[in-house]
C-alpha cells in the first residue's frame, strides 16, 4: 500500500513539473511556422449568363517572439503569399456571344510585427488574443482574353462558322502595397516541454491596397481561406 501511494505521488509530482516545464515564462524565446492552402471554385449559370471562378491561396509564414512577461510577448515575422485566380464570364442574347476570361496570379512578401497575450484555458492549453500588423509590395501578372461572336439563327450554331468573330487580348502587370492589421484570436497547446501547436481560425482584419490600384477593406470572418495552422518551438 506504502509503495502504491509513493507511485501516485511521484505521477503527481511528475505531471505537474511537465506541465510547468511546458508553459512559457518570462524571457523564453519561441519560433513558429504556420500555413494555409486554400482553393475554392464556384459556378453560376442563369438564362444565358454564366460565370466561372476559382480562387487559390498558399501562406506561409516564419516568426520570432520574445516573451516580456509570463504572458505577455511580442515578435517580428515573414510571411510568403502565392495567389492565382481565374474568372470566365459568357453571355449569349440577341443572336451575340460574349466571352471574357481573365487569369491572375501574384506572390509577395508581407513583413509583420505581432504582440501576443497567453491567457491560460486549461493546463497547457491557451486562448492568444493577437495584434499582427503586415506591411509589403506585390506585383501581379494578368492575362485577359475577350470574344465576341455573332451568328445567323440555324439548327446548329458553330462559333467560326457563322456570322462574325472577333477576339483580343492583353498581358497587365500591376505594382501595390499592401498593408493588413490583423486582431483574432488563437488557440496553443503545448504538447510538450518546448513543443506546441497552434491554430488560427480568423477574426477581424483591414486591409489597404494602394499604388496602380486603391482600395481598403474592413473584414470579420473566421472563414476557411483566413485559417491557420502552426507548429511552435519554445527555447
Amino acid at each position: 500500500m506504502k509503495r502504491l501511494k509513493h507511485l501516485l505521488q511521484t505521477g503527481f509530482l511528475l505531471v505537474v513539473s511537465i506541465n510547468a516545464l511546458a508553459q512559457p515564462t518570462n524571457k523564453d524565446w519561441m519560433l513558429s511556422g504556420a500555413g494555409n492552402y486554400y482553393k475554392k471554385t464556384t459556378s453560376e449559370s442563369v438564362s444565358g449568363s454564366s460565370v466561372d471562378q476559382m480562387d487559390k491561396s498558399i501562406i506561409g509564414s516564419f516568426m520570432v517572439e520574445r516573451f516580456l512577461s509570463d504572458r505577455f510577448s511580442v515578435g517580428i515575422g515573414i510571411a510568403r503569399h502565392w495567389e492565382d485566380g481565374e474568372l470566365d464570364i459568357s453571355n449569349f442574347s440577341n443572336n451575340t456571344l460574349t466571352r471574357s476570361v481573365m487569369e491572375l496570379e501574384s506572390n509577395y512578401w508581407m513583413p509583420q510585427l505581432f504582440g501576443k497575450y497567453y491567457l491560460p484555458l486549461k493546463g497547457r492549453l491557451y486562448l492568444v488574443p493577437r495584434f499582427t500588423a503586415s506591411y509589403g509590395k506585390a506585383k501581379a501578372e494578368g492575362f485577359l482574353l475577350e470574344l465576341s461572336a455573332q451568328y445567323i439563327e440555324s439548327d446548329e450554331i458553330q462559333m467560326g462558322q457563322a456570322g462574325q468573330t472577333t477576339a483580343t487580348e492583353s498581358y497587365f502587370r500591376t505594382d501595390v502595397d499592401l498593408f493588413s492589421a490583423e486582431l483574432a484570436p488563437d488557440l496553443v497547446f503545448f504538447f510538450a516541454q518546448r513543443w506546441g501547436v497552434s491554430v488560427s481560425p480568423g477574426g477581424l482584419r483591414y486591409d489597404k491596397v494602394s499604388g496602380d490600384l486603391d482600395d481598403s477593406e474592413w473584414t470579420f470572418s473566421f472563414k476557411r481561406q483566413y485559417w491557420r495552422l502552426g507548429v511552435n518551438f519554445r527555447f
